[in-house]
């Protein structure tokens, strides 16, 4: 599952469940808190998305050394 749909998921359910909570400062405290998760989700989302991206660059760098090695040619 990608993380935008992820994201968006947990968004919803933090939207329905606030919704369905009763009580003005808990209401909010709730809120709040969803909040902080919803940020550090992100956060993580985001550090996962530039692993991820290291490892499909170091994947193509290994691809191509492997290539080389065939080729007998040197990098």
């Amino acid at each position: 599952m990608k993380k935008s749909t992820l994201f968006n998921l947990l968004a919803f359910m933090g939207l329905a469940l606030l919704l369905s909570c009763g009580g003005g400062g808990q209401q909010q405290a709730e809120e709040e808190q969803l909040q902080a998760e919803i940020q550090q989700l992100d956060s993580i989302s985001t550090e996962l998305d530039t692993v991820i991206e290291n490892i499909e660059q170091n994947t193509e760098e290994l691809k191509d050394a492997l290539d080389a090695l065939d080729t007998g040619e040197e990098q």
